[in-house]
């Protein structure tokens, strides 16, 4: 019997089918994760940024300050 399901090309194609479906959802779901780890580790970059140079890269009397 597991046989006759496993050749049959209908349900070869109905599990292969599902098989795409899924793996589609996971790749999707990983995009989105590997998105928000990357905004996340944007902000905590930006945050560190703007505590290590309190004056925005500008000395006080307007020049750019080059580190």
């Amino acid at each position: 019997m597991f046989r006759t399901i496993a050749t049959n090309p209908f349900v070869h194609k109905v599990l292969l089918t599902i098989a795409g479906y899924a793996v589609q959802e996971l790749s999707k779901e990983v995009v989105r994760t590997l998105h928000n780890k990357i905004a996340e580790l944007s902000k905590d970059i930006l945050l560190e940024d703007d505590k290590d140079d309190s004056n925005n890269g500008y000395e006080k009397d307007g020049n750019i300050n080059f580190k």
